[in-house]
């Protein structure tokens, strides 16, 4: 239940500054694991628990993909990236940013993604702690609906465009994994 009362963390978007000061680190060097904390809006135990179970920390603090992948996965990329204004980060591949795409659906299948983002935003670690006064902002149904097309883009496809091949593997573009 979420009440009034005063909590010792209560994690809000990052700001641009911080964002700014992430994109600009040198992908080789451990994040602080305090920026970190700070990107995610989570506590530092919850951030112990998502590196730690995800492999994620390095001598020093925490991988920068493994920031980056946490950081587009439990907030709103567009919200992540309209909040850099005009600076667009050249390690961001071009086609990583979002773009409008309009396509006429059922509204049962509306609906029920709709309902499967909340459902998957329920299951957000930072929300099921429930160690923050006021609701977070869940993520948005496209970045739902971002995901689940991600998982079904075929690798021929992305083995046409080297472009394709780069947004697709951020923020790991040096993976062979497809």
């Amino acid at each position: 239940m979420l009440t009034n009362a005063p909590v010792p963390f209560a994690p809000g978007f990052p700001s641009p500054d911080i964002l700014t000061r992430f994109f600009r680190m040198h992908r080789d060097h451990p994040v602080p694991f305090g920026v970190a904390v700070e990107l995610l809006g989570m506590t530092p135990r919850q951030a112990t628990f998502i590196f730690a179970r995800d492999g994620g920390f390095v001598p020093g603090g925490v991988a920068w993909d493994d920031v980056a992948d946490a950081l587009f996965r439990f907030w709103p990329r567009a919200d992540l990236l309209d909040s850099l204004g005009a600076w667009k980060p050249r390690r961001l591949p071009a086609l990583f940013y979002p773009t409008a795409f309009t396509i006429n659906l059922p509204l049962y299948v509306q609906l029920a993604m709709k309902v499967q983002a909340t459902a998957a935003w329920d299951l957000d670690p930072r929300v099921r702690a429930r160690t923050f006064r006021r609701p977070m902002v869940p993520r948005a149904v496209s970045d739902y609906i971002t995901d689940i097309l991600h998982e079904h883009i075929d690798e021929q496809t992305l083995r046409r465009n080297r472009s394709f091949m780069r947004a697709f593997l951020f923020p790991d573009e040096r993976s062979d994994s497809v």
